[in-house]
């Protein structure tokens, strides 16, 4: 309840999203002044939509820094592919 509160007070509600496996950060969303209670991505996964507890739904397209990410191993071999 605490955390809450003091988040509440500075409106700095996040999605965060993990990659699925590794269960690394792979990128923040904001848009909610309130917990987020559901998120939803779409099939396609380039947008979600996200429900608060002021019954706000919000449809949000993912920044294009979320489809960028990509770990070290990725880089490299992408680099082996190109030359």
């Amino acid at each position: 309840m605490d955390v809450t509160t003091t988040s509440a007070r500075q409106g700095k509600f996040e999605a965060r999203f993990y990659h699925k496996i590794f269960e690394d950060e792979i990128c923040r969303m904001r848009g909610h002044i309130c917990p987020l209670n559901f998120v939803a991505v779409s099939p396609e996964g380039k947008c979600y939509c996200s429900g608060d507890e002021d019954r706000y739904v919000r449809v949000h397209l993912f920044d294009r820094p979320c489809f960028d990410f990509k770990y070290e191993v990725e880089k490299e071999r992408a680099n082996q592919l190109s030359l």
